[in-house]
């Protein structure tokens, strides 16, 4: 199907070249400017949906997509897959396991010294208060002290699979983070969790 036309060119070229007068020709610009109107918007609709059709669901692509519609000049979207702990492991009541269990960091919680959090199936525990202020990025804040697994299920409810990070220059609110999922959730697998921060 042939789209990308001039339709002001086509009704043009079809009147007579004895009533080609400017005012005959503005009437009849002004009688079809909706239909030329519609047809730069059909347009235009037909180039989004070509681009939005190269998209999937692979990390590239994602942080491609995401670059071009909030970061396109300096590209600093990227996204991190996150690495959760392969196995659970119970333990009887007579048994000391050599391993913490904890919770998962979150980064909109405030920790104080001495709280324990697992990130990414490390344990770490807080040597000062803290916030947003992701352990493996800080180890004057978080000392590591071994292997952590999840405690609940609800802590691996929680839990991401991947992480969207904007640069603190983009402000995170709640309409900004529901446009992003609408944007994002055709091109997720079914099943897949993430989180947006900032950093």
């Amino acid at each position: 199907m042939k789209y990308s036309f001039s339709l002001e060119k086509l009704i043009l070229r079809r009147i007579p070249w004895a009533l080609r007068q400017s005012q005959r020709t503005a009437w009849i610009k002004a009688m079809h400017a909706y239909l030329f109107k519609l047809n730069d918007e059909f347009k235009q609709f037909v180039l989004d949906t070509k681009y939005k059709l190269k998209i999937d669901g692979r990390k590239i692509y994602l942080e491609h997509y995401l670059n071009d519609l909030y970061d396109d000049v300096q590209r600093r979207i990227y996204i991190e897959t996150n690495q959760l702990p392969d196995q659970l492991f119970l333990f009887k009541k007579q048994e000391i396991p050599a391993l913490y269990l904890s919770r998962l960091w979150i980064n909109t919680t405030t920790y104080t010294v001495g709280n324990v959090v697992n990130y990414r199936g490390v344990n770490y525990q807080a040597t000062s208060s803290n916030s947003n202020r992701r352990p493996d990025n800080y180890p004057s804040i978080w000392e590591v002290i071994g292997n952590s697994y999840y405690l609940t299920k609800a802590d691996f409810d929680e839990s991401n699979d991947f992480t969207i990070v904007f640069p603190s220059t983009i402000l995170i609110d709640m309409e900004f983070e529901r446009k992003v999922r609408g944007l994002i959730n055709p091109y997720v697998v079914t099943g897949k969790k993430f989180n947006i921060i900032n950093v």
